[in-house]
C-alpha cells in the first residue's frame, strides 16, 4: 500500500468514526427539542424582549376572531413588557415594547418578508386563507373535520417553509375561535395543559368568554 492509499484509507476510517459518533451524540442526548404550546408566548420573544411573530386573522374574519386575536396580542405585549422590565435595573426605564409594536394583520396584508417569521394564525380554514392553506395540506383539520363548538391550537412546525413555524387559533365557528384564543392568552392559568403538547383540542359548547378554566381538553 503506498502512502496515498493509506492516507485515503485513514480518512475513511476518521470520517466513519465521526459519523457513528455523531449518531450515537444524538441518540444519548435526543435530538433538538421540539417547541410546545407550553412555551408560549416566550417562544415568540427574543432575548430583547421583543415580540418577534405576527398575528393573522383573515380577510374575511368575524369580529371574534379579531377580538381574539387582539386578547393574544395583548398577552404577548404584556409578557415581553415583564421579560423587558426584569433586565431593566432602572425602576425609572420604561421598556420600549408596547401594544401598537406587536403586528396584527390580515391575510392581505402578508407580505414575502413576514411569511418568513413565525405566526400565530388566528381563525378557522373559512376565515383564514393561510390556516386554510395547511388544511390542504393536512396540517390542520378542515371546516368539515371540526366538530360543532369545537377549536384546536397546534404548533405547526415548517408550517410554510424550513424553521418558521406557525401556530394556529381555530374553531368551528368564530366563537369557539375566540375561546380558544382567549384560552392560550391566559396561558398563566392553562400552563399545565399546554405544557408538552403540540395540539390540544377544545370543546367549548359550555363555555362562557370568562370562564376559560371549565374547558373541557381532549389530546
Amino acid at each position: 500500500m503506498n502512502d496515498l492509499e493509506e492516507i485515503v484509507e485513514k480518512a475513511g476510517a476518521l470520517f466513519q468514526v465521526c459519523v457513528i459518533g455523531t449518531v450515537v451524540a444524538v441518540i444519548a442526548g435526543g435530538a433538538v427539542a421540539a417547541q410546545d404550546l407550553g412555551e408560549f408566548p416566550q417562544n415568540f420573544i427574543n432575548d430583547d424582549g421583543d415580540v418577534e411573530t405576527a398575528v393573522v386573522v383573515g380577510d374575511e374574519a368575524k369580529t371574534m376572531d379579531t377580538i381574539g386575536a387582539v386578547n393574544i396580542v395583548g398577552s404577548l405585549s404584556e409578557a415581553a413588557s415583564e421579560h423587558s422590565s426584569s433586565d431593566l435595573e432602572d425602576e425609572n426605564i420604561v421598556p420600549n415594547q408596547n401594544y401598537n409594536d406587536i403586528g396584527l394583520y390580515s391575510t392581505g396584508n402578508i407580505n414575502e418578508e413576514m411569511i418568513e417569521q413565525d405566526m400565530i394564525l388566528v381563525g378557522g380554514p373559512q376565515v383564514n386563507e393561510l390556516t386554510q392553506q395547511l388544511a390542504e395540506n393536512g396540517d390542520v383539520p378542515s371546516h368539515d373535520e371540526f366538530e360543532q363548538d369545537e377549536a384546536i391550537i397546534k404548533l405547526v412546525e415548517d408550517a410554510f417553509q424550513e424553521d418558521q413555524d406557525a401556530l394556529i387559533v381555530a374553531g368551528y365557528s368564530s366563537q369557539a375561535t375566540m375561546d380558544a384564543a382567549n384560552f392560550l392568552a391566559e396561558y398563566h392559568e392553562n400552563e399545565e395543559r399546554l405544557d408538552g403538547e403540540q395540539k390540544i383540542r377544545i370543546n367549548t359548547s359550555e363555555v362562557g368568554q370568562d370562564d376559560f378554566n371549565q374547558l373541557m381538553v381532549e389530546q
